[in-house]
């Protein structure tokens, strides 16, 4: 019923984040270890939006939480090849084209990252219903989503540096390779040239006898 109505969506059949918190009605409103008690007096309109203040908050730290588990896997993939690096000065396990669609799926979750940049912005809701706009706050807070944003920035930009070195790694390998062609090469142009001195040599001195 709500699908028609989602906008950001992060697409991916393996995407999939739960956030379990149980809620109660109580005196006042607040949230602590995983309970979040709503006001027992708000009724009607006002209980509706303290819900979706509540809910907002949650719907913002479970975007987040699907860019955290992908970038984990793109760590897991990857996590091994700095050791490879140091003990083998190369990397022999990843090619040209794995280094470009490691830097594919890199550009992938940096770019759902910036469309959904609303997970440090208010939400458009609370321009004009700002009533719960502190509890959202709250809970904001207590989902640690400013704090989260950050480390998944710098994680973020490891990883992405991590990818240069390795491409810079591949990259160096493949000059080096046309390095060592283009020396072959000339070793054998070279080798033809004496083959043709020889040969008219040869021809020369036949032809003098």
């Amino acid at each position: 019923m709500v699908r028609q109505f989602q906008v950001g969506r992060i697409k991916g059949a393996e995407d999939i984040e739960t956030e379990d918190m149980d809620y109660v009605f109580g005196g006042r409103r607040s949230v602590k270890g995983d309970l979040i008690t709503l006001s027992l007096e708000k009724e009607g309109e006002d209980a509706v939006h303290e819900k979706l203040a509540a809910t907002l908050a949650l719907a913002q730290s479970l975007k987040l939480s699907v860019l955290e588990t992908r970038l984990q896997k793109q760590f897991e993939e990857v996590k091994h090849l700095p050791r490879e690096l140091a003990k083998h000065g190369q990397i022999a396990s990843l090619s040209r084209k794995g280094v470009q669609k490691l830097l594919g799926r890199l550009f992938i979750t940096h770019t759902d990252l910036t469309l959904t940049s609303d997970l440090l912005d208010t939400p458009e809701f609370f321009w004009e219903e700002d009533a719960n706009l502190p509890f959202y706050k709250t809970m904001f807070s207590y989902l640690e989503i400013p704090k989260r944003t950050s480390t998944f920035n710098k994680r973020k930009d490891v990883l992405h540096e991590l990818y240069e070195v390795i491409r810079d790694s591949k990259e160096s390998q493949y000059s080096d390779r046309l390095e060592w062609i283009i020396i072959w090469l000339i070793l054998v142009e070279v080798i033809l040239e004496l083959v043709q001195i020889l040969v008219g040599y040869y021809h020369y001195f036949h032809y003098d006898d």
